[in-house]
Formats: C-alpha cells, sequence, structure tokens
C-alpha cells in the first residue's frame, strides 16, 4: 500500500516494500549479523555498512539485486525520476538503543531517499521518522513499521526530518539514495 504525504512536506510510505520472502531472508540474516558480527564494525563505519561486498556478506545478493529494482519500480515512479547522470548509495544502518540523529535536510547531493524499516520486527512508536515542518517545528512521526519505506526527495530547507532509538534493541534499516554525481558530498555539507 502506498501512501502520499503532502503536510509539511511531500513524502510517501510503502508498507510491504520487499516481497514477503526476500524481506524474512533479510531479517534473519540482520538478526544474525546483530548477534554475531555488528560488534565488529569499526568506529569509522558509524554502525553502517555500505560497500556493495559488505552489504551482499549480511543480506545476500538476492536482496541486494531487488532492493535496487525495487528502488526503480516503485520509489523513481512515484516521482518520475530517471536514472541518468546519477549514482546509486545503499547502506544498511544499524543504531544502537539510545541511538539519536538530529534534525537535519538531506545533504544537496542527495536526489532521493528510500529508507526501509527493517529491526526490530514489530510496530514501535519510538523509533519511526520524526517530520519536521519549514520552521524546524516537529509535525508528525512515521510509525515504524518493519518491511515500510519512506521515500522523500530532498528539499533544501524544508525536508527537516531526525531518527532515534528509545528502545532496548538495535534499529536498522536498508537505505538506498539516488545521488547527484555533480554535487560532491563535501560541497553538499557546506
Amino acid at each position: 500500500m502506498i501512501t502520499k504525504y503532502e503536510d509539511p512536506w511531500l513524502y510517501y510510505t510503502v508498507d510491504n516494500y520487499f516481497p514477503h520472502d526476500i524481506f524474512e531472508s533479510m531479517s534473519e540474516s540482520i538478526q544474525s549479523f546483530i548477534k554475531t558480527g555488528y560488534k565488529n564494525l569499526s568506529e569509522s563505519q558509524n554502525g553502517i555498512l555500505h560497500t556493495s561486498r559488505e552489504i551482499m556478506n549480511v543480506i545476500g545478493n538476492n536482496a541486494l539485486s531487488s532492493f535496487n529494482r525495487l528502488a526503480k519500480e516503485k520509489a523513481y515512479s512515484l516521482y518520475n525520476i530517471e536514472k541518468e547522470d546519477r549514482n546509486i548509495y545503499n547502506e544498511i544502518k544499524f543504531m544502537e538503543a539510545g541511538g539519536d540523529y538530529p534534525k537535519h535536510d538531506e545533504s544537496l547531493n542527495k536526489i532521493l531517499s528510500v529508507v526501509i524499516y527493517l529491526n526490530p520486527i514489530g510496530r514501535s512508536d519510538s523509533l519511526g521518522t520524526k517530520i519536521y515542518n519549514s520552521e524546524k517545528k516537529y509535525h508528525s512521526t512515521v510509525e515504524w513499521v518493519p518491511n515500510r519505506a519512506m521515500i522523500f526527495m530532498r528539499r533544501s530547507e524544508v525536508s527537516w526530518h531526525s531518527y532515534d532509538n528509545l528502545t532496548s534493541d538495535i534499529r536498522v534499516t536498508c537505505n538506498h539514495f539516488l545521488i547527484d554525481k555533480n554535487i560532491s558530498s563535501s560541497e553538499s555539507t557546506k
């Protein structure tokens, strides 16, 4: 199910983003990685797996290729985006209990963001993405539902959001970004 939100800025949620079998396989892989390898992430990785090899080692090649295909089929079409002159950046992000990522809008080089909620399994009011208006005042929260995607385009000084982890579980998202290759990440943070 796709739901469109226009207040305070345009974004979508897509429930059951991954097919059930792929999502189940990813969930099992993520749980296993949390138990065995999560603590081996270096501090420089900041809880993020970002290379294709790292991601494939955790969720498998089928899930990674499905991730890219679904982004094109579901997310790009919502905004009538073509991939030309753009790069793709995928990551799996782990946030420990008590983690907090402050209010921000996306960096200038990010054209489109697709954030899929993976772990923990189960609904939670304290894990979703908080949405703010252009005055940076809290507006609402995208409820955490496993296998829900939040999809949005960066709008400078408008698409303010934040997230945190007020649970005792590790918060895990699979993120897909369409990047403007003509803007470097260092330029976009100025």
